[in-house]
């Protein structure tokens, strides 16, 4: 899986109700001021928290801290993973106007990274130095730059109906994230497995011409080589996904796949002189598999072209083997070595 560790900086405010919006809300009961938190959650572990992770509420620096240290309530903080900060508020009357936030925290994940948003407005960055970003959600980034060395998003969003308060004893309470969700998934262009998984379905494409490459040095040079011959560099040559496969989780794809073509084609090369006890065969047949290891080594790396270039690479392909097989006098069909001539018929 993909793993990255993220540092999130952000900054806010929190408008307070005026006096009518809070006897709606609250009816009779009074506000505890005093005891105000800010909560940062995910809905998986939150991971990757360090000492230096803080928020200031009001220019008031104040330390997150897990949730049931604070709130001491298993409902309240059931439902993710949260942390809070104390708010610092005065007891008596409520704030005089917005209660503003600017604070930092580190996460560790995978694959993916998404932010819930249920605020009036959002403004948003996320920067990276992956290169390869699919985003989602809800809102796609107003403006996105993705080059070689990284991308950058910028999202923009408004609600005027939010935030939606909710008086739940819950503080993941479902009813209340309603607003909106973006993020970018970290994909790779070219996944080992994947990419593995391609290499396998190619491997008959090895066989096939390692195969019709034989059939031409017994047709050209009056080679025999043996059914079981064929079937032995079938097996060598179907043995390469495998040690890709192999080779690639300690070592890397590229790594891998050079060190795979490397074995399969000396194994391959050697057997082939063995059997045709010359040379020249033998170069002509490593010339041969080598070629096409970098051919499908290239084919594969390509990402919109490579169903296009590979159809034309067979068409290539099936085009020389016509050619070659022109210039092979083939047997005739008759059982003494002409043309079988049909009798003429009784009169």
């Amino acid at each position: 899986a993909t793993v990255y560790d993220a540092r999130i900086k952000m900054q806010g405010s929190f408008a307070v109700p005026d006096e009518t919006q809070l006897k709606n809300l609250i009816g009779d009961g009074q506000p505890m001021w005093d005891e105000s938190y800010l909560v940062f959650g995910t809905t998986t572990n939150l991971t990757g928290l360090r000492a230096e992770d803080h928020v200031a509420i009001n220019d008031a620096d104040a330390p997150w801290q897990p949730c049931m240290e604070f709130v001491r309530d298993k409902r309240a903080c059931g439902g993710g993973s949260l942390v809070v900060a104390r708010a610092h508020l005065d007891a008596g009357a409520p704030p005089a106007g917005p209660i503003s936030f600017n604070g930092s925290i580190s996460l560790r994940g995978t694959t993916s990274f998404n932010v819930l948003y249920g605020g009036r407005e959002l403004e948003a960055t996320i920067r990276s130095t992956w290169t390869t970003p699919s985003f989602g959600g809800d809102v796609l980034p107003a403006t996105s730059s993705v080059t070689a060395h990284g991308f950058e998003a910028n999202w923009q969003a408004a609600d005027f109906g939010a935030p939606r308060i909710s008086t739940t004893a819950s503080i993941t309470d479902p009813a209340m994230w309603k607003g909106t969700n973006f993020g970018v998934d970290l994909i790779e262009a070219m996944p080992v497995y994947r990419m593995v998984n391609r290499v396998a379905k190619y491997c008959l494409l090895f066989v096939v011409l390692s195969f019709a490459t034989y059939v031409c040095f017994e047709l050209l040079s009056r080679l025999r080589i043996h059914v079981v011959q064929y079937g032995i560099l079938g097996l060598s040559l179907s043995l390469f996904a495998l040690l890709l496969l192999s080779l690639s989780e300690p070592i890397g794809y590229t790594a891998g796949y050079v060190v795979s073509a490397g074995l399969v084609l000396i194994q391959s090369t050697l057997y082939t002189a063995a059997v045709a006890k010359r040379a020249v065969p033998a170069l002509v047949f490593a010339g041969v598999l080598a070629g096409l290891f970098a051919f499908i080594y290239v084919l594969l790396g390509l990402e919109t072209y490579s169903l296009l270039i590979g159809a034309l690479a067979l068409f290539v392909v099936v085009s020389a083997l016509m050619v070659i097989t022109q210039t092979i006098r083939w047997p005739a069909r008759g059982g003494n070595g002409t043309d079988a001539q049909p009798e003429a018929a009784a009169p």
